[in-house]
């Protein structure tokens, strides 16, 4: 992990406070000055009642003063309560809009290749224990600062005070106390050796959950008895936390007898050396006074290492935020952009090979190929050959591992890749659908045009069953959101996905067996409609069924990451080779009622 100083850790937590929520600040400064005011106000007002008892006042003078002192003393306190609980609330919605949101923006932003790395997950991961919590990580951070910052003006006030009974006792209760904090700081450092361990363990947990909570998953589960399988693998997640932080919690313990055990041995030798002042002739007032600053110096003394301590802890979990934040970052400024824009695309594969991180064989090898602006070309080959990735590369989701891409002339490494998203659309095999209402799902956006979602709706097929849903385009999919949401079936699912390509009127389309989830009449109703709409569109068709691709202009067979054959249905029926040797199993397969394991 990337090293950042505790300053710059300062500047990154607090530059954006600054900019957007600077009362925060300001509050910030409020509360420490009462913080420590209001303790102090409380010293002195006992060391004054002392003094009025001791000097001889009348009755009604002796009232008004103590009652004039206790309504100063309860408005300012009063005052720092109305500050603390404000404060509170500050913290929270600072965690949520400056950093959760940055961390989200992220996690959609983020390469898709670098997203799938183990130490992307890992660096995810520990970023998102470190805005999810009110006492750890940056809202921890900005907690823990003021309580610092309270601790530390606490401490100066208070030492000065102590020095004028004598140097000498400044002297034991920093020395006594530095010790405290090295102590102290003996849980940080085996925390800062567990983290990457307590995160791998959430990664699991929230894993879990994650299936649990899966509605196609619990068939599986429940028709194979997976559920004590699982619930065992969450349950030595949970067992390996509490182990690493059982450790953790008896260091704190003996740093916490420890820090005990050391403010005793202060607070006796401050004690007995009052008493010698006393007996030297140090007034009864100013005993009480200074036996509460000593008091007072151990207790901010101890704030300053305990949240010192803490605060060490969270700028740590602040390094986490900023490696990931700093992660794979994809700058598009001074990324190019065609002379001829994305109107039309034209995409040329020049030898190009990929392989997955951590694999030790490519998906593909040595592929050349261009797919010419306004073709219709298929894609189609055995489960594994290597056909979804050569989609993602082609949609700049991907880069090639060696060899080049050209969009419209232009390398993808050195293309604008967010310019390039907006004129493309993909339709993928693994589809994402929100809980949102159907038209936001066609438009992808709040903001939409009802004619153009309707007329993308009736291209794909889709008008009839929209029209019929209780609110029409305004109808939520799913009841994650809403309770009257709907769901539709997978034809009708792949079917909105088309809408939503139509929608967005793309340059370039890419469907990764778009029809996978329709009957064979039904995915000829979808290819007309393909092959009319999208007739001057540059298209990539993937397909498990080798018939619905001959209204291509041309076929890719792909073979174990390798080009095999290219050509016409025709052409490649013709040649007698692996093309059609597949057509025709497949073939003989759907005439007995079968379905092909062509993928």
């Amino acid at each position: 992990m990337k090293k950042y100083s505790v300053l710059s850790n300062f500047r990154f937590a607090y530059g954006p406070v600054w900019r957007e929520k600077r009362i925060f600040i300001w509050d910030t400064l409020l509360e420490i000055f009462f913080s420590v005011a209001v303790p102090l106000f409380g010293t002195g007002l006992s060391a004054l009642v002392v003094w009025l008892l001791g000097n001889e006042i009348s009755v009604l003078s002796l009232i008004v003063t103590i009652l004039l002192a206790f309504v100063c003393y309860a408005a300012a306190n009063a005052l720092q309560t109305y500050i603390v609980e404000k404060h509170r609330v500050h913290n929270i919605e600072i965690r949520l809009e400056l950093f959760s949101h940055e961390i989200i923006k992220k996690e959609l932003a983020i390469p898709l290749e670098a997203s799938e790395s183990s130490q992307a997950r890992l660096l995810n991961e520990k970023a998102s224990m470190a805005v999810s919590s009110n006492w750890e990580g940056i809202e921890g951070y900005f907690r823990y600062s003021k309580a610092l910052g309270v601790g530390i003006f606490g401490l100066v006030v208070y030492a000065a005070l102590a020095g004028t009974i004598h140097p000498l006792i400044v002297v034991i209760l920093v020395m006594l106390s530095v010790i405290s904090v090295m102590v102290d700081n003996i849980p940080q450092w085996y925390y800062n050796r567990i983290k990457d361990k307590i995160a791998k363990d959430n990664m699991t947990k929230e894993y879990i959950e994650s299936v649990a909570q899966d509605v196609p998953a619990g068939k599986d589960i429940r028709v194979f008895g997976m559920s004590d399988w699982i619930i065992g693998k969450y349950d030595r997640a949970i067992m390996s936390t509490r182990r690493l932080t059982a450790r953790q919690n008896v260091l704190a313990y003996v740093g916490v007898a420890t820090t005990v055990t050391l403010n005793a041995i202060r607070d006796v030798c401050c004690y007995l050396y009052l008493i010698y002042l006393l007996q030297k002739g140090l007034s009864v007032s100013e005993f009480v006074f200074y036996l509460g600053v000593i008091a007072g110096f151990s207790n901010w003394f101890n704030e300053v290492s305990r949240n010192g301590v803490m605060m060490k802890k969270c700028d740590s979990q602040i390094c986490d935020i900023r490696s990931y934040l700093d992660y794979c970052v994809q700058d598009n400024s001074g990324k190019l952009v065609p002379k001829i824009g994305f109107n039309s695309i034209e995409v040329v594969f020049d030898h190009v090979t990929f392989q997955y991180q951590g694999t030790d064989e490519p998906v593909l090898k040595d592929v050349s190929f261009k797919l010419k602006a306004g073709e219709h070309k298929a894609l189609v080959g055995l489960n594994g050959a290597g056909k979804s990735t050569l989609v993602k590369l082609i949609s700049g989701l991907y880069l090639p591992t060696s060899g080049d891409i050209y969009v419209n002339g232009i390398n993808t490494r050195e293309l604008n890749l967010n310019e390039y998203y907006s004129h493309q659309s993909a339709v993928f095999q693994d589809y994402f659908i929100t809980s949102y209402t159907v038209g936001e799902n066609i438009a992808l956006s709040e903001l939409w045009d009802e004619d153009r979602v309707w007329n993308s709706v009736k291209q794909a097929g889709l008008y009839e069953v929209i029209k019929d849903l209780p609110k029409g385009l305004m109808t939520h999919l799913g009841k994650d959101l809403v309770p009257d949401g709907v769901s539709l079936s997978g034809g009708q699912i792949q079917k909105l996905l088309l809408a939503r390509a139509l929608y967005r009127n793309p340059s370039l389309i890419l469907l990764d067996e778009p029809t996978a989830a329709l009957d064979v009449l039904a995915e000829s109703e979808i290819y007309e409609i393909y092959s009319k709409v999208l007739r001057e569109k540059t298209s990539l068709f993937i397909s498990h069924r080798l018939a619905s691709t001959r209204f291509c202009d041309e076929i890719i067979l792909l073979d174990e990451g390798k080009i095999v054959e290219q050509g016409t249905h025709e052409e490649l029926m013709s040649i007698q080779g692996k093309y059609s040797e597949l057509f025709k199993v497949q073939s003989r397969y759907y005439e007995n009622g079968g379905e092909s394991d062509v993928n």
